[in-house]
C-alpha cells in the first residue's frame, strides 16, 4: 500500500484508515506504524485526519439509492467548473485546513470535492458503521426553559416560534428551547393566556391538569391551579383538548372546542359550556370580575392578583360568593368593595390580609 501521495481527505476515504483508527486492532496497528514509519513525512496529515473521524459525529443513516444520486449529481456538477474555490469548514478547535483550488486534470479532484460537500452537508457518508456495528449514538439532550412568576407578578413571554404568552401570578410555564422540528410542546402549572404562531407543519400542544390541548394558530385561555382540575376556554380558532389518562387507554381522539367555548375538566370528567370572554380572559387587561365566585376561588384570585395572604376570623359555614368588577384598582379599593356586600371587615397588615365575618349580616 503506497500512501506517499495521500492527502489529508484520501486518508478518509480510506476504509482501512476508518478501522484502524475506529476499530483498531494488532493487525491494523502493526499495518499504519510501518506506513507511517516508512512515509514520516505524511504523520501530520495522518493526525488531522484521526482528529476528524474522533470529532465528527458517527452517523447511522443509511442512504437510500435516490440521496446517493443526488450526491453524486452535485459533485458532477461541480467538476464542471474550470475552477472552484472550496470554503475552509472548521471541523475541531485543534484543525485548520488550507483552503485549496481544485483542477479538472488533478488526480484527486473528484475525492477532494466528494469528502468536502459530504462534510459542508453534514451527511457523514465516511462515517458510517461497518457492517455488523451496533454501537448507539447518544441523542443530544434538549433544554428546557422555566419561566415562573411568583403571586401579585405577571409575565409576557414571547416563544422561539413567535408564540406569545401571558403567564398568570403564581405559575409556571417551562419549554424547550428550540422548540423541535415536528413539535411544539409546553407545559403550564397555574394560568395562562396564548396566542399561537401559525405553523401548519407543527401543531402547538399545552399540557396542563391532565389535559393537552392541541392548536395551530390560535388563542385561548387554560387555567390549571390545582391538580385534577382544568379550563379550557378557546378565544378564537380551533383546539382539540384530549384526556392524556383516557388517551393512552383508548382511541379517543379528544374534544374540538368553537370560539366562545370552554371545556372545564376534572376527575369526575368534563363538560363544554359558553363562557363569557371578559370574564375569563379579563385578567390579562388588569380586570379582576367576580360573578357569583365563591369564596375559595375569590381568595385564591386576590393572592395571586396581590401578592398576599388571607387570614379568616369567624368564618361563617354557609358559602359565600363575591359579586364585582375592578378595573386596575389597588386592594385597598378592592376589598372596601366586597366587604359592604360580603358583611366583613378587613386590615391589611403589609403582605397579610385579615378579614372577620359579621355572622348576623350573613345570615340575612
Amino acid at each position: 500500500m503506497d500512501i506517499t501521495n495521500y492527502t489529508t481527505e484520501d486518508f478518509l476515504l480510506d476504509s482501512s484508515f476508518r478501522e484502524w483508527v475506529l476499530r483498531p486492532n494488532a493487525t491494523l496497528n502493526i499495518k499504519w506504524e510501518k506506513l507511517i514509519e516508512e512515509n514520516p513525512g505524511k504523520r501530520q496529515q495522518v493526525r488531522l485526519a484521526r482528529e476528524m473521524l474522533l470529532h465528527l459525529p458517527q452517523w447511522k443513516h443509511q442512504f437510500q439509492t435516490e440521496e446517493k444520486t443526488l450526491l453524486w449529481k452535485q459533485i458532477h456538477y461541480n467538476l464542471k467548473e474550470e475552477q472552484v474555490e472550496i470554503p475552509v469548514v472548521p471541523i475541531h478547535s485543534k484543525s485548520t485546513l488550507e483552503k485549496r483550488r481544485i483542477r479538472k486534470n488533478d488526480d484527486y479532484t473528484w475525492l477532494r470535492v466528494a469528502i468536502i460537500l459530504i462534510i459542508v452537508l453534514g451527511l457523514g457518508y465516511f462515517l458510517m458503521p461497518l457492517p455488523g456495528d451496533e454501537t448507539d449514538v447518544e441523542e443530544p439532550a434538549v433544554a428546557f426553559v422555566e419561566r415562573v412568576t411568583p403571586p401579585g407578578v405577571k409575565a409576557h413571554i414571547t416563544l422561539g416560534d413567535g408564540s406569545k404568552v401571558i403567564l398568570n401570578a403564581n405559575s409556571k410555564l417551562t419549554f424547550p428551547k428550540p422548540f423541535d422540528q415536528d413539535r411544539r410542546e409546553v407545559f403550564l402549572e397555574g394560568e395562562a393566556y396564548f396566542e399561537i404562531a401559525k405553523d401548519s407543519m407543527r401543531v402547538f400542544s399545552v399540557h396542563s391538569g391532565g389535559l393537552e390541548t392541541i392548536a395551530l394558530g390560535t388563542s385561548f385561555n387554560v387555567e390549571a391551579y390545582t391538580d385534577g382540575f382544568c379550563n379550557v376556554a378557546l378565544v378564537s380558532g380551533k383546539v382539540i383538548v384530549q384526556d392524556k389518562v383516557a388517551n393512552d387507554k383508548s382511541d379517543n381522539k379528544g374534544t374540538t372546542l368553537s370560539p366562545g367555548e370552554m371545556l372545564k375538566y376534572n376527575s369526575r370528567g368534563f363538560m363544554v359550556k359558553a363562557f363569557d370572554e371578559e370574564s375569563v380572559v379579563g385578567w390579562t387587561k388588569k380586570l379582576i370580575l367576580f360573578e357569583h365566585t365563591p369564596l375559595p376561588k375569590a381568595v385564591r384570585v386576590l393572592e395571586n392578583w396581590y401578592g398576599v395572604k388571607f387570614h379568616f376570623v369567624n368564618q361563617p359555614e354557609n358559602k359565600i360568593s363575591f359579586k364585582g368588577r375592578f378595573q386596575d384598582e389597588t386592594l385597598q379599593n378592592v376589598m372596601k368593595g366586597l366587604s359592604y356586600a360580603a358583611g366583613f371587615s378587613y386590615q391589611i397588615d403589609g403582605d397579610r390580609v385579615y378579614i372577620t365575618f359579621n355572622n348576623s349580616q350573613i345570615q340575612r
